[in-house]
């Protein structure tokens, strides 16, 4: 059995036909011919109008417009004018929106500038009352010790002779227990009902 020759759209159908392997060497250095020197103007542009063309004028009686084809051209002017006001006037509302809309949209930075401005605000809003639980705090503890403060001093603050009066009045009312009554504040009036 004879081996199978390439398909004809393989890469080794490809290869035999390539022009690069079977190419004569010497074909490598042959250079492109050098410009003409007789430079001759194409002579195509003469043959652009030849061919089937429109007439442009009209000759005779028909070369004028009638009446009703004057009329036609004047309707279809005076359109045209509208439609190209209507045109313009949408054209500028068009662009007024526009602008609106570009006045609308803020950049990027102008944005970001703003989140900023507003973590800083709410940052100095926590401060602040931190910083006034902190003061109060401090005031509570002030209030505390200085109600402390003055309790000692009332304590303190007796004089010899109120000390002596209430001596006076322990003596007393330690005399009364010996003796069996009550002296001083906590003497019954006998009032009990």
């Amino acid at each position: 059995m004879a081996k199978k020759p390439p398909s004809k759209h393989s890469r080794a159908a490809r290869r035999a036909t390539s022009p690069s392997i079977n190419t004569d060497k010497s074909l490598k250095n042959v250079q492109a011919p050098a410009p003409s020197t007789d430079h001759r103007p194409s002579i195509l542009g003469l043959h652009q109008a030849a061919g089937v063309t429109k007439k442009t004028r009209k000759q005779g009686r028909k070369a004028a417009p009638s009446a009703r084809a004057r009329r036609r051209a004047d309707r279809g002017a005076d359109r045209a004018e509208q439609i190209m006001d209507r045109t313009q006037a949408k054209v500028q509302r068009s662009k007024a929106a526009s602008r609106a809309i570009q006045s609308r949209s803020r950049g990027w930075d102008e944005i970001n500038g703003e989140v900023d401005a507003a973590a800083a605000a709410a940052e100095a809003v926590e401060s602040a009352s931190r910083a006034k639980r902190r003061d109060a705090g401090a005031q509570r503890v002030q209030r505390a010790r200085d109600a402390e403060q003055e309790a000692v001093d009332r304590f303190y603050a007796d004089t010899d002779e109120e000390m002596d009066e209430v001596a006076e009045e322990d003596g007393k009312a330690a005399e009364g227990v010996r003796n069996g009554t009550v002296v001083g504040p906590d003497a019954d009036d006998g009032d009990d009902l």
